[in-house]
């Protein structure tokens, strides 16, 4: 029964603004991005398992394509007329470290997604429960009582309630939109964190040749690039909350419903866009375009 009424609440004017001003973006967007994707302990704990074997299998590969592109450079540099044994010795050294880097490939993970998760939880702090993010009850009720006396010049208290009911259910449409748009968002963000992982070995087995401006470089970037998408998401989502609060101060000091509604739409098309531009955002951040 609860979940019947819930669903007629929807279709009531009260219902239409709780969705629109309301929507808990902030509950799926903390709950999922601050999980610890690399912890046993997380909801994603059987995944990491797998994750683990799958990096297991590339990790030979990887060497191997290490010792490939080695040979290759080597070969490259003694056939040079300015080869110098200060060059070999140089080579070697970074051989070794791209050796070590692909083994300890994880640990590399695990921090780079734990400078990301820190700062997901710190930028999650900004909005406590009961803050000024949300819009009560009653400041919706007193919003639709300024829009009701504002188109009084409606004759029938019917039509007028009518007419609200349709100018209302686009943005609260793009409100549910939202939500469901953060949903994907994040878990394309989980899958891609995991295939990533996956294939880091041999991604970074150039690393040696061209350090972070070789292809295994720019993957390392573009992998930091995925996890600091979490704490661009919230950033995104706590302005959103921030400017519909200010919005409907401004409203309610102006009194333009129509001005009000337009800028609402714009508002959350705004973030439902940036918020698919997060990951672009954060590689630019990082040079990794």
């Amino acid at each position: 029964m609860e979940g019947i009424s819930n669903f007629l609440e929807f279709f009531t004017l009260e219902g239409l603004f709780k969705k629109i001003f309301q929507v808990d973006m902030f509950g799926t967007i903390t709950d999922l991005l601050s999980d610890n994707l690399f912890s046993p302990a997380s909801n994603f704990g059987p995944i990491l398992n797998l994750i683990n074997t799958l990096f297991d299998m590339i990790r030979p590969v990887a060497v191997m394509l290490l010792f490939v592109y080695f040979m290759v450079s080597l070969v490259d540099r003694v056939a040079s007329e300015t080869f110098t044994w200060e060059q070999l010795w140089r080579l070697f050294c970074m051989l070794l470290a791209t050796k070590l880097l692909i083994d300890h490939g994880l640990t590399l993970i695990e921090n780079l997604y734990g400078i990301g998760l820190s700062l997901t939880n710190s930028f999650s702090g900004l909005r406590a429960p009961g803050s000024d993010f949300a819009i009560t009850d009653q400041q919706i009720t007193e919003l639709l009582d300024q829009i009701k006396s504002q188109m009084g010049w409606l004759p029938i208290r019917f039509l007028m309630e009518i007419l609200l009911w349709v100018m209302l259910l686009i943005p609260a449409l793009i409100s549910w939109l939202m939500k469901l748009s953060v949903s994907v968002i994040v878990y394309s963000r989980i899958i891609e964190v995991y295939l990533r992982a996956v294939f880091m070995p041999a991604a970074i087995s150039d690393v040696f040749h061209g350090g972070l401006q070789s292809t295994g470089g720019r993957y390392i970037k573009s992998f930091f690039a995925v996890c600091l998408q979490g704490p661009m998401i919230i950033i995104i989502s706590i302005i959103y909350s921030q400017l519909s609060v200010i919005l409907t101060q401004s409203y309610g000091q102006s009194g333009d419903f129509f001005a009000f509604y337009t800028i609402l739409m714009a508002i959350q098309a705004s973030a439902i866009m940036l918020m698919f531009k997060s990951l672009s955002l954060t590689k630019e951040v990082l040079g990794a375009g």
